[in-house]
């Protein structure tokens, strides 16, 4: 402990009363001329006074950066040049302008002079947005008409027959009711998996599927004794609705510019 306390005073005192002087001897300093802050603001200033002195000589300084090692290190010695002449710049109050800024580094940054560099805004037009996706955007119009057709309407009278009466009419239309969102959902899962599909051919699965409005018609009034024919309908018109409807929609956007994807999205 002894030891230690008297190596700590000794560095303690050598770093008060000792510094790095012109021609190398050791004179008065504190300690935070050791510190890593002194450290870089001394290389700064001597960096300072090597291109000012540079600037002021420029043919001595070059013969002397060859011949002298220290002035290719960054160090210069006092008699190398008037001290007096040099100092730091001081900046005068001046009126700057609002877009102006100063950033993190203290940089004054003058970002009038990115304007004419900034893009000009690019405006959307809803009529030629339309005639780029007028083909998924009916198809979708007309899947989406389909599906409103009968559900939920065809679907809240339908009777229960077979296997489904013993549970009546309440019952057995809240579970084709069910059927519906979850096949809708389950198309919507399955879109991904069919973005292979012809684009220009979804019009023909949109056009089949009309067909289930007689076929739910005809089961309603009971011209058709099939009793498995209304589970088996909305469940073909919940897949094909969430199917056909995100295919569209995923490969619509992509007819368009990329400015105008949030609209004809």
């Amino acid at each position: 402990m002894d030891q230690s306390a008297s190596l700590s005073a000794s560095f303690a005192t050598a770093g008060g009363q000792t510094t790095r002087g012109s021609q190398g001897s050791l004179t008065g300093a504190s300690p935070v001329d050791y510190s890593f802050r002194g450290f870089f603001e001394g290389a700064l200033e001597d960096r300072k006074k090597i291109l000012l002195h540079s600037q002021e000589n420029p043919d001595s300084s070059r013969s002397r950066q060859h011949s002298n090692g220290s002035l290719q290190c960054g160090l210069l010695n006092e008699e190398d040049f008037n001290t007096d002449a040099l100092h730091t710049p001081v900046l005068q109050p001046s009126r700057v302008a609002e877009d102006n800024q100063i950033d993190s580094f203290g940089i004054l940054r003058d970002n009038s002079a990115y304007e004419d560099l900034d893009p000009a805004p690019l405006e959307s037009n809803q009529w030629t947005i339309l005639k780029k996706i007028w083909y998924p955007g009916l198809t979708v119009f007309y899947t989406f008409t389909v599906s409103l057709f009968i559900f939920p309407g065809f679907l809240t009278v339908a009777c229960a027959k077979g296997p489904f009466d013993s549970m009546g009419n309440v019952w057995y239309r809240l579970i084709l009711q069910l059927i519906f969102n979850c096949c809708d959902l389950l198309g919507r899962f399955l879109a991904p998996y069919c973005i292979g599909f012809p684009f220009h051919l979804l019009w023909v699965p949109a056009l089949i599927r009309s067909g289930l409005i007689p076929l739910f018609w005809l089961s309603v009034y009971n011209t058709l004794d099939w009793w498995w024919g209304p589970a088996v309908f909305t469940l073909v018109l919940g897949v094909s609705n969430g199917l056909l409807g995100s295919l569209c929609m995923m490969r619509g956007p992509g007819l368009v510019d990329t400015h105008e994807r949030e609209m004809g999205g």
